[in-house]
């Protein structure tokens, strides 16, 4: 996850106007098992509607990684959480915030509040979907003016996972 957010913080200083200061804090290079292009597009989605809200005005766009046990009252309260060891992704910005009602749609297909022409409205519905898939869960805070949060918790992968390619046997010998 520590790569992909590397490589992507490139891409996003190339692209965002210097109008909008990105920070970052990587503070975990933990693994978690998932496609790295689906995290990159997870990353770069979030950050793109973070500069899209803060376009006209500028902004900080922060963008944090750690990681975070997640206990039973966490489980409680985020759905799809699982108990156990988590990478936390956090994307904060402070432009121009959502309503109570778009917070509520964000995440359905096709559901944009950008003009006719200017988007989708797939973007947090795939990234929910990608987030989902891997057994991790995405919540969202937000106030109208005030800026938005995006956090993204995906569980470490297993360490003590058995190494697969130990005792396979091919024409030239133990791989």
């Amino acid at each position: 996850m520590h790569g992909v957010i590397v490589e992507a913080l490139e891409l996003l200083h190339a692209t965002i106007p210097s109008t909008i200061e990105i920070r970052h804090s990587l503070l975990t290079e933990a693994s978690v098992l998932a496609d790295p292009t689906q995290l990159h597009q997870i990353v770069i989605n979030l950050c793109t509607n973070a500069e899209y809200a803060m376009r006209k005005t500028g902004g900080v766009l922060v963008i944090m990684l750690d990681d975070f046990e997640v206990k039973e009252e966490n489980v409680r309260s985020v759905s799809g959480l699982q108990v156990g060891p988590h990478v936390r992704l956090t994307v904060q910005d402070n432009g121009t915030g959502m309503s109570p009602e778009v917070l509520e749609r964000m995440f359905d297909p096709f559901f944009t509040t950008k003009a006719k022409g200017k988007g989708t409205g797939l973007g947090l519905s795939i990234c929910h979907g990608i987030i989902e898939q891997h057994g991790g869960a995405i919540t969202a805070h937000s106030s109208k003016g005030k800026g938005s949060v995006f956090t993204v918790f995906l569980p470490v992968a297993d360490q003590n996972e058995p190494d697969l390619s130990e005792g396979l046997v091919s024409s030239q010998g133990s791989v």
